[in-house]
């Protein structure tokens, strides 16, 4: 067993390198609580989707690797487990005494259900961040479904029952961008768009107004949304979709891992 002192020194050296991560990959760091390290990737500062959800699997996939070459004083060797979701959430400072800014939202109950359910030194996240994953414009992820014991896909999840889940083991970088496109002939709608998962209706019916059907487009690109920018306004987005990751530590003696 570890001291608490120990302890102490083992997550300050571990949180101290995951500091240095949150630079590396422009996340925020949220907070952290007891032995779980938060961050976001799609605030304060707004971005899309897809962006948010591949910094903060980048960062993920560098914190495993951190933990990798980490051990405690006393031999035991560190392992976290990570989760993501993405969705909207409600963020503010809360509190008169030593403020805080806080999330609120079952996005946040969900990358927390997601980290619990997870395993020792594996990211598991949640099936919209699948979906902004492999949207991602600067990486590929290796992205793997998972599948339990009983052959059901995915994980019990508490409030919302089975859900799918995906494992993310690694990401290599992409060369070029192909997700922004010039659509022509669309009367008032503005020329540049990019798109990202989940389509929402408005996103629909404005391509459909414009003469382009979703028969004309493959099916990954008819189950995007779709964004707008122009020169008013840089980002008018058509949904608030922001990711997070939980990691919990796990410390065990080496012979026993």
């Amino acid at each position: 067993e570890m001291s608490p002192l120990d302890v102490m020194d083992m997550l300050n050296d571990m949180y101290s390198k995951f500091d240095d991560l949150v630079l590396k990959h422009k996340v925020y760091k949220v907070e952290t609580i007891g032995d779980a390290y938060i961050v976001i990737g799609g605030g304060p500062d707004n971005c899309l989707g897809r962006i948010g959800a591949e910094k903060v699997a980048l960062f993920a996939l560098d914190a495993m690797e951190v933990c990798e070459s980490l051990t405690a004083k006393n031999g035991a060797r560190v392992c976290i487990r990570a989760g993501l979701a993405t969705g909207p959430v409600v963020a503010g400072v809360v509190g008169k005494t030593m403020p805080k800014f806080t999330l609120f939202g079952d996005t946040v109950n969900f990358a927390s259900r997601m980290e619990s359910t997870s395993i020792k030194m594996k990211i598991q996240c949640s099936d919209m961040t699948y979906r902004m994953l492999t949207d991602a414009e600067g990486h590929e992820f290796d992205l793997e479904k998972r599948i339990g014991d009983d052959g059901l896909a995915g994980v019990h999840a508490k409030g919302k029952g089975q859900v799918s889940t995906w494992w993310v083991n690694g990401a290599t970088q992409r060369e070029g961008n192909g997700y922004i496109k010039v659509i022509e002939n669309v009367g008032k709608v503005p020329e540049v768009a990019s798109y990202e998962p989940q389509a929402s209706r408005d996103s629909l019916d404005a391509m459909e107004i414009a003469g382009r059907s979703n028969e004309e487009s493959d099916e990954h690109e008819r189950r995007r949304s779709i964004t707008f920018e122009d020169e008013k306004s840089p980002m008018l987005q058509m949904s608030s979709d922001m990711a997070l990751v939980v990691a919990e530590l796990d410390a065990k003696k080496n012979d026993k891992t």
